[in-house]
């Protein structure tokens, strides 16, 4: 997730022929270390490692189990505050997505047809 296509299109390629082929899923398996490694980048010093947490992040978003979503929701709503109010106005658009798609899974949980877990409403409060 870089901001600049010839890298973009460079690490797809690689992820694509060597990662995925090799590791039948490793989103999966690897979930919370990459969760981890990417939240940690939200406050970064550096404008490109923002940037991009914010779009893998928003991409991650809707993999993500129960569980682990359940345990980053105050840190990720926390940091994407904080990463909306960033000087640059690409990092404020990738951040403005990222809420975005953070705040569509937070009314997906709490639907009452869905019968959310009380944990989320607490944690919004």
């Amino acid at each position: 997730h870089d901001p600049i296509d010839k890298i973009k299109l460079l690490f797809n390629k690689l992820w694509n022929n060597l990662i995925v082929k090799q590791i039948s899923n490793p989103i999966e398996i690897y979930q919370k270390t990459i969760f981890d490694y990417i939240v940690k980048h939200l406050q970064s010093n550096q404008w490109r490692e923002r940037q991009n947490a914010c779009i893998a992040i928003k991409s991650l978003l809707n993999q993500l189990p129960y569980d682990i979503f359940y345990e980053y929701i105050e840190i990720c709503f926390n940091y994407g505050i904080l990463v909306m109010d960033d000087i640059r106005d690409n990092i404020r658009i990738s951040a403005l997505q990222y809420m975005k798609t953070f705040i569509d899974i937070i009314v997906t949980y709490c639907d009452p047809i869905r019968q959310a877990d009380d944990r989320i409403y607490q944690t919004i409060k």
